[in-house]
C-alpha cells in the first residue's frame, strides 16, 4: 500500500455508524408520527374517497415499527457492549413500548404483509390456520380501520391508541438517541485516551 492510499480514509459508509443511522431513522419515523397524527385531528375533508384519516392512520402503523426497528438496530450485536447502563436503559424503553402499545408490530406486519394476511397465511395465523382454517384465520386478522370517536386504529384483533402510541414511540426515540450518545461518548473517551 502506499502511503497517499494509507492517508486516504474508506469511504464514509453507514456500516461505520449504526448509532448515527439508528438515531436518524429514529427521528425520520418519530416525524412521520407526529404528521399523521396531526393530520388525523384534523375533520375530514369531505373530498376524499376514501377519508384521507384511514392513510394516515395506515402510515401511522407502519412508522411506529420503524421506530422499533431503530431500536433493535442500536441494541444489535456488540454495539453497546461498551455501555451495558445505556443497552439496559433501551432494553427496557424498548420492551415498555412493546407493552404499551402491544398491536404496533402485529398491526404493521398486517399491512405490509396483506397478501399474505389476507389468504390466512400471515405467521401470526399459522396456529389458527391450523386449527379453524385458512378463511377464520384471514376473517380474525382483517378489517378495521381508524375510528375518530376514540382516537383508535384498528386492525383485526389489533389496537392501536394514536395518542398513546405516539407519545410512548417519542419516549423510545429519546432512549435510542441517548444510547448513541452514550457510545459517541465512549468513543470520543477513548479517542482522548488514545491521543494522550
Amino acid at each position: 500500500m502506499t502511503e497517499a492510499a494509507a492517508a486516504t480514509p474508506d469511504p464514509w459508509s453507514p456500516a461505520h455508524h449504526p448509532e448515527s443511522i439508528a438515531v436518524t431513522e429514529a427521528q425520520w419515523w418519530i416525524w412521520t408520527l407526529r404528521l399523521c397524527a396531526r393530520r388525523l385531528d384534523e375533520q375530514e375533508l369531505g373530498l376524499w374517497l376514501p377519508d384521507p384519516r384511514q392513510i394516515d392512520a395506515r402510515q401511522f402503523a407502519v412508522a411506529l415499527r420503524q421506530v422499533e426497528y431503530a431500536a433493535g438496530m442500536m441494541l444489535k450485536g456488540t454495539l453497546l457492549d461498551c455501555r451495558p447502563a445505556a443497552r439496559v436503559k433501551l432494553e427496557a424503553a424498548r420492551q415498555r413500548f412493546l407493552d404499551k402499545v402491544p398491536g404496533a408490530i402485529a398491526a404493521r406486519d398486517i399491512l405490509i404483509h396483506f397478501h399474505d394476511y389476507a389468504l390466512g397465511e400471515g405467521n401470526r395465523q399459522k396456529q389458527q390456520k391450523k386449527r379453524d382454517g385458512a378463511a377464520a384465520a384471514a376473517r380474525d386478522h382483517w378489517g378495521g380501520g381508524y375510528d375518530p370517536a376514540t382516537g383508535e386504529f384498528r386492525l383485526g384483533p389489533h389496537r392501536i391508541n394514536i395518542k398513546l402510541a405516539l407519545e410512548e414511540a417519542e419516549v423510545l426515540s429519546d432512549a435510542i438517541y441517548l444510547a448513541a450518545k452514550a457510545f459517541d461518548d465512549y468513543q470520543a473517551a477513548q479517542r482522548r485516551a488514545g491521543a494522550s
